[in-house]
């Protein structure tokens, strides 16, 4: 059984644990997603004629994949107020004040003094306040 336990640990290359928090360097969540269904399938298959604290423990190995990831997707939907005063073409200081004034309506938070914003968030206040246009 080592030969699919193998194969299926060489497909994660990073640590969840070494995973950015910014969305420049978030990981993609897509092919992790796979990568834990794969995981998942091997689990349950090794669970049947395993030692039980092996069992366990890649029980919990499988639980840290799914929470990062589930921290990876939330990220995807991030962007640095950088990004996204370069993909929505304001001024910075428009888009600090927009943070302050109406953080929650586009869903700011600050992390280490810097803003991030939701982008599809940004992006429907943006338009709404514009009368629709993007």
């Amino acid at each position: 059984m080592t030969r699919p336990l193998t194969a299926i640990a060489g497909g994660l290359a990073t640590s969840p644990a070494s995973a950015s928090t910014t969305a420049s360097r978030t990981l993609t969540a897509a092919p992790l997603r796979a990568l834990e269904q794969r995981w998942a399938e091997q689990l349950r298959i090794l669970s049947e004629w395993s030692d039980p604290s092996a069992s366990r423990a890649l029980a919990r190995a499988l639980s840290e994949l799914r929470e990062a990831l589930e921290h990876a997707e939330r990220q995807e939907t991030r962007l640095s107020a950088k990004e996204a005063v370069r993909r929505f073409n304001m001024a910075a200081s428009t888009l600090n004040w927009l943070c302050r004034q109406h953080g929650a309506a586009i869903d700011a938070v600050k992390v280490r003094g810097e803003w991030y914003v939701d982008r599809a968030k940004l992006e429907a206040y943006l338009s709404s306040q514009r009368g629709g246009r993007p």
